[in-house]
């Protein structure tokens, strides 16, 4: 089972950290790569931003030039679920009127429930679909069917 660490996506590359455990040790990989994302995994970040809203206690119109670039998980077994329980810290830029550099802001550890663990879930899926190779990579117009 693959459990991942962090998704980071920005305008030059993605990044991804993951642990598979194993029966006997868990292995950690990271992989960074300057292939661009596929649409899937933007719009699973693009989908936190209302979480990120409620997290920080910030009004709706906090989300206007506000980005989702990273998510970072820490996982702990809990002895009551019997299963690794998730908390996550999300980073966002936010586009500033009056200046050239973004806000960079990031929430506090949150342990995720309902739709926001959802959205979670479907950010780790699309993050580790990234590392098996689901990419925005172009394909070439073919004309006619394929012949022999």
């Amino acid at each position: 089972m693959r459990q991942v660490q962090m998704v980071r996506v920005t305008d030059r590359f993605v990044e991804v950290a993951y642990n598979e455990k194993g029966a006997e040790a868990d292995d950690e990989f990271r992989v960074k790569m300057k292939e661009a994302p596929h649409a899937d995994l933007v719009t699973a970040l693009e989908a936190l931003t209302p979480a990120v809203i409620e997290v920080l206690e910030q009004p709706a119109a906090f989300a206007k030039g506000l980005k989702v670039r990273k998510v970072v998980w820490t996982w702990k077994y809990d002895k009551e679920a019997e299963e690794d329980m998730p908390k996550v810290t999300i980073h966002a830029t936010k586009a500033l009127k009056n200046s050239n550099s973004p806000w960079n802001v990031i929430s506090p550890i949150t342990a995720p429930e309902g739709d926001f663990a959802e959205t979670l879930e479907l950010v780790a899926e699309e993050a580790l679909a990234y590392v098996d190779g689901k990419r925005a990579q172009g394909t070439l117009p073919l004309e006619g069917d394929d012949e022999e």
